[in-house]
């Protein structure tokens, strides 16, 4: 047989997937640009080591993690992060909003852990950092 559930969950993190009211604890495993096929479109994505799916980062999401983290993504990798679903004003579906992970979580800190190497990119999509843009 086959497990039903790994076909309910998209390759995009929503709102949704979310649990509603609560906060999701992860760490920041790397960021890239993807480029959208159908649109040309391309938008900034994080991975993160505790969830399988990537998150597409909004304008408000960026400014976020700027602000938390500072301007250059590759310090990004390793910071813990709290993922909370909220409304959105867009067909009723939830955003995700980015928060500093409570101190009280096992490994969240202030400054975060040195920089590691960012993976490479699948498909030739741009690397957070990388300076190819």
């Amino acid at each position: 047989m086959f497990d039903p559930e790994k076909y309910t969950q998209g390759k995009w993190l929503k709102g949704s997937d979310l649990p509603a009211g609560k906060q999701t604890i992860v760490t920041i495993k790397g960021g890239r640009e993807h480029t959208f096929e159908k649109t040309g479109e391309k938008k900034p994505v994080l991975s993160y080591i505790e969830l399988a799916a990537e998150m597409t980062i909004n304008p408000t999401q960026m400014g976020t993690l700027m602000s938390m983290f500072g301007k250059e993504p590759n310090l990004w990798l390793g910071q813990r992060i709290a993922l909370m679903p909220v409304p959105s004003g867009f067909e009723g579906k939830p955003t995700i909003m980015i928060m500093p992970a409570p101190s009280q979580f096992p490994g969240a800190t202030a400054h975060g852990v040195p920089p590691q190497q960012p993976p490479q990119a699948p498909n030739g999509d741009v690397i957070f950092g990388s300076g190819n843009n």
